[in-house]
């Protein structure tokens, strides 16, 4: 249990992805205006921290090979836990993505089970890599895209467990625009490091930190585009012209990449949490 515990604060960073989820679960949950139930409440934090887990375990493994050259101090790598019981703990969670997604086509109303079955796809499409194989790794920007496109699907069911009838509203938009934003940038932002091993295969090895930037400022752009949109403008702008000031910084300072990823880290975490913030704007 003490190296599982490792690993999960080492490539999870749990208390930040806890309140990411709970921040989503929340304002999801209370989206239109309505009451907060915790069942919908605890069924949504579900979905999000079994995926959440499952793509970093699923992701470190096919990366195993990689890591070694890349990142050989990783938990993987230096033997902290094995391969095998990686696999194990995957087919497990598999599992309990199964029951929980048929926990809520069975408990839930039509556009929650579409969504379920759409993520159930899209899962599948992720675990084989859209078939690709290697073929995507030489479009880096489109993997991280394709990857990170199941997020949407993903919004979208915390929204329809609570209030289905909201999904077709511009709040329902707007909302999973400002979100989708904030943790494409955050994904730029992680792999800034322009000392890591090429071996890496990060966005900013395939472009360089200037496409990058411009990647990040126009994934800030569409944040910001779904704060005004949501009404919550005022109390994002704020983070989000911090996370360009610091990309700007990095560029001067490029040994403080990480002060970067710790800029978007705090953005994605507020964005979260908008639907408070769409609260207080009202009264």
């Amino acid at each position: 249990m003490d190296r599982w515990l490792s690993y999960l604060f080492e490539r999870l960073s749990p208390f930040s992805s806890f309140l990411v989820i709970v921040g989503v679960s929340i304002s999801a949950a209370i989206l239109d205006g309505s009451l907060f139930n915790p069942i919908n409440f605890t069924t949504s934090c579900m979905v999000w921290l079994f995926l959440m887990f499952y793509f970093r375990l699923r992701n470190d493994l096919d990366d195993i090979e990689i890591d070694k050259v890349a990142h050989p101090g990783r938990p993987l790598q230096r033997g902290l836990i094995q391969k095998k019981e990686v696999e194990v703990v995957l087919r497990g969670l598999e599992i309990a993505l199964i029951f929980l997604g048929a926990a809520i086509v069975l408990y839930y109303g039509a556009w929650s089970r579409l969504l379920v079955f759409l993520i159930g796809g899209y899962f599948w499409l992720i675990r084989h890599r859209f078939y690709l194989g290697k073929a995507l790794d030489k479009k880096p920007l489109a993997k991280a895209l394709a990857f990170q496109g199941i997020l949407i699907p993903m919004i979208l069911l915390s929204i329809s467990l609570s209030h289905p009838r909201a999904l077709l509203t511009e709040a329902s938009v707007f909302y999973t625009l400002l979100l989708f934003g904030a943790f494409f940038t955050f994904e730029l932002c992680r792999k800034l490091n322009p000392f890591a091993h090429p071996a890496a295969q990060s966005l900013i090895h395939f472009f360089g930190f200037k496409k990058v930037f411009r990647l990040a400022a126009a994934s800030l752009f569409a944040s910001a585009v779904g704060a005004y949109g949501f009404g919550v403008f005022r109390y994002l702008a704020p983070l989000e012209i911090l996370v360009l000031l610091v990309l700007i910084y990095m560029f001067k300072n490029p040994r403080r990449y990480a002060v970067a990823k710790a800029a978007a880290n705090l953005s994605l975490i507020v964005h979260s949490w908008s639907a408070i913030f769409e609260r207080i704007s009202l009264f």
